[in-house]
């Protein structure tokens, strides 16, 4: 847990420096909606919104650990630990989904085009190829993806970062940053 939440706090570290650089419009972001956004395992192939405590098991099955641990920033989490995958819930709402792992993945639709499966150690090309505005402004480390929510608004607090070296994805965090 303590590596998740390290990736998600240098995820979000690397969110608010990219936010933090010369204001950006929406148009300069690419984006998924929430409801083009699953998680994939295998054969399943789960819509993230369908994840909660009660429907976890059921859809992943039995995780490694279930940990309840309290956090600085979100206090009480309920941290389901899979190989490869760590998700984590504040109550009954999904804060975290941390892939490390290539045998987990997320299948989402960018920009509302072409659907494509994002894996860890896939090449940074494909991310340039379906991302090309988010492309432009990505660090080292990664980049990021707005999301927005069954209204059609970019949700402010949810992001998709693909954590990167030179030539591959190291992780990829769907996670709710309310700070």
């Amino acid at each position: 847990m303590k590596t998740v939440l390290f990736l998600i706090g240098l995820a979000s570290f690397y969110i608010n420096t990219v936010l933090a650089q010369a204001p950006r419009t929406l148009n300069s972001v690419d984006y998924v909606k929430h409801n083009q956004i699953f998680l994939t395992h295998g054969s399943q192939k789960i819509n993230i919104g369908k994840l909660t405590p009660s429907s976890i098991v059921k859809l992943l099955g039995k995780p490694l650990s279930i940990k309840k641990e309290m956090t600085e920033t979100d206090g009480l989490l309920v941290v389901y630990r899979y190989d490869g995958c760590e998700i984590d819930f504040d109550k009954s709402y999904l804060n975290s989904v941390s892939i490390t792992k290539d045998k987990w993945a997320f299948y989402m639709m960018p920009n509302e085009k072409a659907a494509h499966t994002f894996r860890v150690k896939e090449s940074i090309s494909s991310l340039k190829n379906f991302f090309p505005k988010s492309w432009k402004n990505h660090q080292l480390e990664g980049l990021a993806l707005m999301v927005k929510d069954t209204s059609g608004e970019i949700n402010p607090y949810i992001w998709i970062t693909f954590m990167t070296d030179e030539n591959q994805v190291k992780s990829i965090i769907y996670a709710f940053n309310n700070y």
